[in-house]
């Protein structure tokens, strides 16, 4: 009833005025609404996320922002339709917001356009105003691999690395494809980089125990299992490990570097052992994805935006 109460308010006000600076006062307030929402969005307290985030649109459906993030929210949730409408709204508000195209196209990408989707990143990582590029170029990336053209993904990862060197999703891109490339070394050295700049995940952990293994470092790689195991028991790829080690005990004259995807050594029971660590593999990019980009009111720096599923989280 609140929240009813204020939206009438703010329709008698805002139907009543055109004072400017009233006009740049509901601006203001929008964006306000806007960072509310995405805290709540980082909290996972998705009810208020989605009042804020309405609240700001309500106050100001002019605000590209406001649009961008409503699209954003709906899209972790699994909303695809809502999603879109609002991602359409914002781009016909700013066709040229860098932002805006590179969110739309990270989510075409997601939902199979990938032609239309690289129109929209392309256009952002090219252009000359936009002052975060990597986030369209790890974007490009990722799109590209996923229609088999991982020349082409590896050569924006590496450009998004060139304007900045720390950024995360590239990193552990590197990575994966790294490990893809049987370039092991190459992968320790950008998992290592990776990790310098944010906390562990269950898809990195596994890559390092994979590669390390590979490396024949078996107690590198013992120690990625342990804290694999010990911070994320309950994950997917801790399962994975431990279905592994069960199914693929490793002979005393093998040493454990040559049980490795291509390696037809190690079957145990009829158990193909490649079979079972192709399964442990990391799926392609599937924590590197490129946090949704949001301008905050008084913030410079971009925001990691996690959305805790009431359906099916993607990003």
């Amino acid at each position: 009833m609140t929240r009813l109460v204020m939206l009438l308010c703010m329709f008698f006000i805002v139907s009543c005025t055109t004072d400017p600076k009233f006009s740049n006062d509901k601006r203001k307030l929008s964006e306000r609404y806007v960072e509310m929402g995405v805290r709540y969005m980082q909290m996972g307290k998705l009810n208020i996320a989605l009042e804020r985030l309405e609240q700001a649109v309500d106050t100001d459906d002019d605000n590209v922002n406001a649009q961008n993030s409503l699209a954003v929210f709906y899209e972790g949730i699994s909303n695809y339709g809502r999603a879109k409408d609002h991602f359409d709204e914002a781009l016909s508000l700013d066709p040229e917001s860098p932002m805006v195209l590179n969110n739309y196209g990270r989510f075409l990408c997601g939902r199979g356009d990938i032609d239309q989707g690289l129109v929209h990143l392309l256009k952002s990582a090219n252009m000359a105003l936009n002052e975060r590029p990597w986030f369209a170029m790890t974007n490009v990336g990722i799109c590209e691999f996923k229609r088999g053209n991982s020349q082409q993904a590896e050569a924006y990862y590496r450009r998004a690395l060139i304007v900045n060197p720390s950024y995360e999703p590239a990193l552990l891109n590197m990575a994966e494809i790294s490990y893809d490339k049987s370039e092991f070394m190459k992968t320790r050295a950008f998992l290592e980089r990776f990790l310098n700049y944010r906390d562990a995940t269950p898809n990195a952990l596994v890559l390092g125990f994979l590669a390390e293994q590979a490396l024949g470092q078996d107690e590198k790689s013992e120690e990625y299992k342990t804290l694999l195991l010990s911070r994320f028991p309950l994950s997917d790829e801790a399962a994975k490990v431990r279905q592994m080690q069960d199914l693929m005990p490793v002979q005393k004259d093998i040493p454990s570097r040559l049980i490795k995807p291509g390696s037809n050594q190690g079957k145990v029971s009829n158990v193909n052992a490649t079979e079972i660590v192709n399964k442990l593999e990391p799926s392609a990019l599937s924590e590197a994805k490129v946090s949704p980009e949001i301008d905050l009111m008084e913030t410079e720096s971009e925001q990691a935006i996690t959305v805790e599923p009431a359906v099916q989280a993607t990003e």
